[in-house]
């Protein structure tokens, strides 16, 4: 039996198109970081050192700094419907499937890196201080890339 190698839901990338963080997402509510292993067994098999991680879930964003190839240190937790409010106004009071959940992260972070949608995007202030906001400055988000090889 061949296993496929694990995937992640979103790939954000620097200006130069190397990974600068993994995103795994979870569609459910509080799923807590115990069901992020999908992320650390990416992060293992990665050819290249990803620097940041993140876990959503339908209530948290948790924002993590990678040390060697594991997620260990939480940088930042942040709300999920405030940053995807901005994406979609009616985003509290819908049903959330997993690939629209990853849409929306993916949007966020496609406008943090070169501010699309918003002049100010939501939580860009915790990103610059952690040191991810100007990382992703001028950079992409990838779906189809998200998979390690």
């Amino acid at each position: 039996m061949v296993l496929s190698p694990p995937q992640v839901d979103v790939l954000a990338l620097d200006e130069a198109g190397k990974p600068v963080a993994a995103v795994q997402v979870s569609a459910v509510e509080n799923a807590g970081v115990a069901d992020c292993r999908q992320l650390n067994e990416y992060l293992k098999r990665a050819d290249e050192t990803v620097p940041y991680a993140i876990f959503a879930d339908l209530t948290l964003i948790r924002v993590f700094r990678v040390h060697g190839r594991q997620a260990v240190e939480e940088l930042a937790r942040l709300s999920t419907r405030q940053i995807a409010a901005r994406y979609d106004p009616n985003f509290a009071a819908k049903r959330i499937f997993h690939e629209y959940l990853a849409e929306i992260l993916s949007a966020w972070l496609r406008d943090v890196a070169y501010h699309w949608k918003s002049e100010h995007p939501p939580a860009e202030d915790t990103l610059q201080s952690i040191g991810l906001a100007q990382m992703l400055a001028g950079g992409d988000t990838r779906r189809e890339f998200a998979q390690a090889v």
